[in-house]
C-alpha cells in the first residue's frame, strides 16, 4: 500500500552538544512518549488514520521519528473536504441569487465602492480582495465575462470582443460601474444576509436578494470535482414573461438566446437538463450572383477566428471548394467566403453546417447549489422558484417598508400630541430632575390617545419627545403636521393593500423592468429545427417535422416549417404546406414547391384519399383493442384553441384506432383519421365518450410532459405529376 512519510525532527539544531543536546534529547522523549500515548488511549481522530512510529539506528541517533499514515483515510477525508469546497465555493452557482461566490463578492465590492462613476477595474479587484482569498487574476477574468454579459456591468474602456476573441485591457486600463438595472434589481441591504468574510475583518452576503432570473439570463459554465455544471443564456424579455406567465398559473416554454445571434435546434433541449443537446447555426447568406457567402452571426462559443480555421482546414481537406475567406468583423460579424468557379452555394452551405464549426452541438447541465448541497434542476423549475422567490421578497421589503412607515406615523403623532397638548408645560415635566423621572408624567397623559396607535408607547418612544428643541416647538405648525400625517396613512393603506395583493403586485414589477430595461435586449437568435428530409424532388418534399415546431407562422418570433421552406428553397411557389399539424405533434408533413403540386394534392385531401397512420402514449389502458370514434367537433369559443364534442353543430370527426401494446401505466396505439386534422386525435383520445385516456403530455387535455407524444409516422398519397403511389415512413422516437 502506498504510503506518505512524515520526518518529525525533534533534535532542532542537530549540531549542538552539551546541556543544550540533552535537553533537547529529553524534549523528544517526551514528545515521542506523548505521541505513543495518544495512539494507545486512542485519542486520534476517528477520520483519520493512525499513523505508525517507526525508528531505525540512525534515527535514534539523530533523535527524529517517522510517523506513517496509510493514504486511503488521507484521501477519503481530504479529498472529499476538497471536492465539497470546489463544488459549493468555486464552480457551481446558488440557485437563490444565481452567481458563484467569485461573481457575488465582485458585485459587493462594487456595490461598496459604487457612488455613481466609474472605478477602475484594479481598484475593484483590489477591494474584492477583501472578500475573496483566491488572487487577484481568478477576481479579474470573473470581473470582465461580467462585464461582457452587458446587464449588471457598466463597462468603459476596452473590454475585449466575445465575436473575435480579443481578451481585455489591463485593469488598470478599463474602468467599471453597476448598472442602473443591477442597482434596482440585485441589492437591499435589509433583505440581505450576511456573513463574517474568511479572515473575520469584513461581511459579506450569503446570497444576493436578486429579484430577477439572473442565471438564466447570463447562464453559467462551471467544472467541479465529479461535477459539471453548464446553464445556457436566454432571453431577458423572455424571462420576464415567463415569470408573469408562472405567476398567472399559464403555461410557458424558455430557450437559449445568445449574444452572437445564430440559429439554434431546440427540439432536443430537454428543459437544460443533463441528455439534452442544442444543435446552433451560424447564419450564413448568399449574394445575387451566388459567387459570395456572408456569414454575418456565429455559434455561441465561437470567435470568428476559430471558425475562419476550421473553414481552412475544411477546404484543405476537400470537404469544401472555396477561392478566398476575409474577415471583416468589427462590431458585428462579416466574414466573406469566395467561392471557387463552378461551385454550387447551396452544396457549399450545406458542407459549412457539416464539415464545420458553422454548426455545432452543445449539451446542456443544469446544476445548482440548493440549501449547500448540488442539484439537477429543470430550466422551468429555476424559472418558477426564482419567480416565487422574488414575490417572497417584494413582500418582505414591502413589509419592512409598512414598518418604517408606522414607525413614522408613530412618532409623529407622538410629536403631534406632546406639542399640541403643551406637555412640555406641565409642573410636573418642568420640576422632573431627570428623563427617567419625567416618564411616568408624560406617559400619564398619553394615555387618552394610546388606543390610537400602532403600538405600545415605549419609554424610549418618549425620551425621543424630550429631545425635542424649543425653536422646533416654536416652528410647529398643526395643519402641516397632519398633512404629512394623513399622507402617512395614505401610504400606509397603500402597502398593506399591496401586500394583501402581493401576486399583482409582483406581475406588475416584472411589467415594469421589462418596459425600463426590455429596450435592445430583444432576442438574438433564431429558435428553429432543422427538419429531416424524408422524400425529395422536384415537385414536392416531405419532412419530419419535430415537436414543438409551428407549421405555419403564428404570433412568436419562432420560426416556422414555412419559414425554413422559404428560406432553403426560395423558388418555390404557392401556399407551400397541403396540410398542417400541431405544434406539439411531430411527424411527416407534405411540402408542394409549387401552385400545381399544392392544388393537386389538396384534392387528394378532399377526396380523403391521402392515408395517414399516427402513433401515440396513452395515460391508462384502452378496453377495446380496435374500433372507432365518432364524435363531432367545434371549437370552444370560451377556452380556445380547445375543441368540443357538440352533437348539434359540430363538424364529423371519424377517427379508427388499433392498440399496439399497453404496460402498467400506458397504452401504446396506432390512430388511423378519416376526417379533420391532427386535433381531433388529442379530443377523441381523452373525451370520457372517446378512448378517456388522453394522451401523455397534452396540456390541453391531459397533463404535462417533457413533450406531446403523438407522432404522424406514416403517409401514402398518389404522386401529382408521376402518378405513382408514394409510401412513406417515420417511425416514433419515443
Amino acid at each position: 500500500m502506498s504510503q506518505d512519510i512524515i520526518d518529525i525532527d525533534l533534535n532542532m539544531e542537530g549540531g549542538q552538544k552539551g546541556e543544550e543536546n540533552d535537553a533537547q534529547q529529553a524534549v523528544a522523549g517526551n514528545q515521542g512518549e506523548t505521541l505513543r500515548k495518544d495512539i494507545s488511549a486512542g485519542t486520534m481522530a476517528d477520520d483519520e488514520t493512525e499513523p505508525q512510529l517507526m525508528m531505525d539506528s540512525a534515527d535514534a541517533e539523530k533523535g527524529s521519528i517517522r510517523s506513517i499514515q496509510h493514504l486511503d483515510g488521507m484521501y477519503q477525508k481530504w479529498f472529499l473536504d476538497y471536492a465539497s469546497y470546489v463544488i459549493l465555493e468555486r464552480a457551481v452557482p446558488y440557485i437563490n441569487d444565481g452567481l458563484k461566490p467569485v461573481q457575488r463578492r465582485i458585485l459587493h465590492s462594487m456595490r461598496e465602492l459604487d457612488d455613481g462613476r466609474y472605478n477602475k477595474v484594479a481598484n475593484i479587484i483590489g477591494n474584492t480582495m477583501k472578500y475573496h482569498p483566491h488572487g487577484d487574476a481568478s477576481i479579474g477574468d470573473a470581473l470582465v465575462q461580467l462585464g461582457q454579459k452587458d446587464l449588471l456591468i457598466d463597462c468603459q474602456g476596452n473590454w475585449g470582443n466575445i465575436l473575435t476573441g480579443d481578451s481585455a485591457a489591463a485593469p488598470r486600463y478599463i474602468e467599471a460601474r453597476l448598472s442602473k438595472f443591477a442597482l434596482e434589481v440585485v441589492f437591499n441591504p435589509k433583505t440581505t444576509t450576511w456573513k463574517s468574510s474568511y479572515d473575520g475583518r469584513n461581511r459579506e452576503p450569503v446570497t444576493l436578494p436578486v429579484k430577477f432570473p439572473l442565471l438564466l439570463a447570463q447562464g453559467v459554465e462551471g467544472i467541479a470535482v465529479g461535477l459539471a455544471s453548464k446553464i445556457l443564456p436566454h432571453n431577458f424579455i423572455e424571462l420576464l414573461d415567463a415569470c408573469i406567465a408562472h405567476l398567472k398559473h399559464e403555461d410557458f416554454v424558455l430557450y437559449p438566446d445568445f449574444p452572437t445571434g445564430g440559429m439554434i435546434d431546440v427540439s432536443k433541449y430537454c428543459d437544460g437538463m443533463r441528455g439534452g443537446v442544442v444543435k446552433i447555426r451560424a447564419k450564413i447568406e448568399k449574394d445575387n450572383n451566388n459567387k459570395v457567402l456572408k456569414i454575418t452571426e456565429i455559434p455561441f462559443g465561437r470567435t470568428t477566428s476559430g471558425l475562419i480555421d476550421s473553414i481552412i482546414k475544411a477546404n484543405d481537406k476537400g470537404k469544401i471548394k472555396i477561392k478566398k475567406i476575409d474577415d471583416n468583423t468589427a462590431r458585428g460579424v462579416e466574414i466573406l467566403i469566395q467561392l471557387a468557379p463552378g461551385v454550387s452555394s447551396d452544396k457549399t452551405i450545406d458542407a459549412l453546417y457539416a464539415f464545420t464549426d458553422c454548426e455545432l452541438s452543445v449539451s446542456p447541465n443544469s446544476c445548482i447549489i440548493e440549501d449547500e448541497k448540488p442539484r439537477f434542476m429543470p430550466i422551468s423549475d429555476i424559472l418558477r422558484q426564482s419567480a416565487d422567490d422574488t414575490v417572497k421578497l417584494l413582500k418582505l421589503e414591502l413589509e419592512i417598508h409598512l414598518n418604517e412607515l408606522q414607525e413614522e406615523w408613530h412618532i409623529s403623532s407622538l410629536e403631534k400630541i406632546f406639542i399640541e397638548q403643551q406637555i412640555y408645560k406641565d409642573k410636573e415635566y418642568e420640576q422632573s430632575k431627570s428623563g427617567e423621572e419625567a416618564i411616568p408624567h408624560v406617559r400619564m397623559r398619553l394615555k387618552p390617545f394610546v388606543g390610537h396607535f400602532f403600538r405600545e408607547v415605549t419609554d424610549e418612544d418618549i425620551m425621543k419627545l424630550f429631545e425635542i428643541r424649543m425653536k422646533r416647538i416654536f416652528r410647529f405648525d398643526s395643519e402641516e403636521a397632519d398633512k404629512k400625517i394623513e399622507g402617512l396613512e395614505k401610504e400606509i393603506a397603500r402597502v398593506k393593500n399591496d401586500i394583501e395583493h402581493i401576486i399583482p403586485y409582483s406581475i406588475a414589477y416584472y411589467e415594469r423592468i421589462k418596459t425600463k430595461y426590455g429596450k435592445g435586449r430583444e432576442r438574438k437568435t433564431e429558435i428553429t429545427t432543422f427538419p429531416e428530409i424524408i422524400y425529395e424532388d422536384k415537385w414536392l418534399l416531405i419532412l419530419n417535422k419535430p415537436e414543438g415546431t409551428l407549421s405555419i407562422p403564428g404570433k412568436t418570433t419562432r420560426l416556422s416549417i414555412y419559414d425554413m421552406v422559404r428560406q432553403h428553397f426560395p423558388e418555390a411557389t404557392g401556399p407551400l404546406l397541403v396540410h398542417r399539424l400541431d405544434m406539439a405533434t411531430s411527424g411527416l408533413l407534405i411540402i408542394a414547391k409549387d401552385k400545381n403540386t399544392h392544388e393537386h394534392l389538396q384534392k387528394q385531401f378532399l377526396r380523403q384519399t391521402i392515408r395517414k397512420r399516427y402513433t401515440a402514449l396513452l395515460e391508462g389502458h384502452v378496453t377495446q383493442s380496435e374500433g372507432y370514434i365518432t364524435l363531432p367537433l367545434c371549437p370552444d369559443i370560451y377556452d380556445r384553441p380547445r375543441q368540443m364534442v357538440n352533437e348539434k353543430s359540430g363538424k364529423p370527426a371519424i377517427t379508427r384506432f388499433r392498440v399496439l401494446g399497453q404496460t402498467s401505466q400506458h397504452t401504446r396505439i396506432a390512430f388511423y383519421p378519416q376526417t379533420g386534422r391532427t386535433h381531433q386525435l388529442r379530443v377523441h383520445a381523452a373525451h370520457p365518450l372517446g378512448l378517456n385516456c388522453p394522451i401523455v403530455g397534452d396540456t390541453l387535455y391531459g397533463t404535462k410532459a417533457e413533450r406531446l407524444y403523438l407522432h404522424a409516422e406514416y403517409i401514402e398519397f398518389i404522386h401529382p405529376a408521376t402518378g405513382q403511389k408514394i409510401q412513406l415512413e417515420k417511425p416514433a422516437d419515443f
